[in-house]
């Protein structure tokens, strides 16, 4: 007996009791699920010819603890809902934001109904159609690497063998966009044009290699005035962010009195287009253009910081820390890191030159 799939649903090739062959369908589209039935169903027929052998050699007298088998039930098709995606993998494991948020965005595109019905083609066209502009492929390799995850936790529940996602293979970056660092001229200019709240934004980027996405969202509790210390975890990639306050990034922190308790961000909200076309506007009012070393952008300012902290020689864990690390076991605040994160308040003064 063989096992053969036809369109998508694997079927049973076998001889009958006159050595015809003949063909049964398993009603299932998962391998897994089709070889436990073909083992059965060969268990089933080598009993029965066993007890035919039986009867041929007692007729009339089958011993007692003979029966007929029943029939072979019918196999049972495992389907799970993509509207219950969420639910079931709740079963499994806490399911974080960023999860939740890519399965959300699943359902409401995707033309399926069952997890089962998606299949590899229907799932690159999802990723290319919500992906579009996607220039460096880093949202596309995110979205492939969420969903692949999704249906590899959920693949027993949905009776598939394999996550459709899985046979994607992930994009190469081709074209990285580098920024340059600004010259201490450039940052001068910056800090008296900017208003509140870019100005300290863009302070935490050249002070302490923020992003803009960081910049934005630190809470109050992450920023110790005390002991000069931001340290963060990062509630989508799970990454802490941990730097030393520099003598002139302190008194712009200050003066924004936000409550060193407080979970809400302690800059003003800006939506993210806002920020990224105030900060080209500005940068374009200023006359801080791209140039052969690299494209100018808020990025530069981190790009400033780093440089800084190369030319100043700084331990190489001041810029890992503010770069983003996922130990959790990082918690005290006297620890050798830390020590490293206060590196950074040794760079030399810019405004006050």
């Amino acid at each position: 007996m063989a096992l053969v799939l036809r369109g998508r649903t694997w079927y049973v090739y076998y001889r009958d009791e006159r050595g015809v062959l003949a063909s049964r369908s398993l009603r299932t589209t998962s391998k897994v699920l089709a070889k436990h039935l073909h083992e059965a169903f060969m268990a089933e027929r080598a009993a029965r010819k066993e007890v035919l052998e039986l009867r041929r050699r007692f007729p009339g007298r089958v011993p007692a603890v003979v029966d007929d088998l029943a029939p072979m039930p019918e196999p049972v098709r495992r389907r799970l809902k993509i509207a219950d995606m969420i639910a079931e993998l709740e079963k499994i494991a806490p399911v974080s934001d960023a999860r939740k948020r890519a399965v959300k965005r699943f359902q409401k595109t995707i033309r399926a109904k069952y997890l089962d019905e998606v299949t590899p083609a229907m799932a690159l066209a999802y990723l290319e159609r919500i992906t579009r502009g996607d220039s460096n492929f880093k949202q596309f390799n995110n979205h492939r690497s969420a969903l692949n995850k999704v249906f590899s936790l959920l693949a027993v529940s949905a009776g598939i063998e394999r996550s459709p996602f899985a046979a994607i293979p992930s994009r190469k970056v081709a074209d990285v966009t580098h920024h340059r660092p600004l010259t201490d001229a450039e940052f001068r200019a910056v800090m008296r044009e900017a208003e509140e709240p870019y100005r300290t934004a863009a302070a935490l980027g050249f002070y302490a290699g923020a992003d803009m996405s960081t910049a934005f969202s630190l809470p109050g509790h992450a920023v110790d005035l005390q002991r000069r210390l931001i340290r963060w975890r990062r509630p989508k990639t799970g990454t802490w962010y941990t730097a030393g306050i520099h003598a002139e990034l302190l008194p712009m922190l200050e003066a924004l009195h936000f409550s060193p308790t407080s979970n809400a961000p302690i800059l003003a909200h800006r939506a993210t287009a806002t920020r990224f076309r105030y900060f080209q506007r500005l940068f374009i009012r200023l006359g801080i253009f791209d140039t052969d070393s690299g494209s100018a952008g808020f990025h530069s300012l981190r790009a400033s910081f780093f440089t800084r902290c190369d030319e100043a020689q700084l331990h190489r864990r001041a810029t890992n820390l503010a770069g983003g690390h996922k130990d959790d076991a990082m918690t005290d605040l006297y620890s050798a890191d830390v020590t490293a994160a206060h590196e950074i308040e040794t760079l030399p003064p810019v405004l006050s030159k």
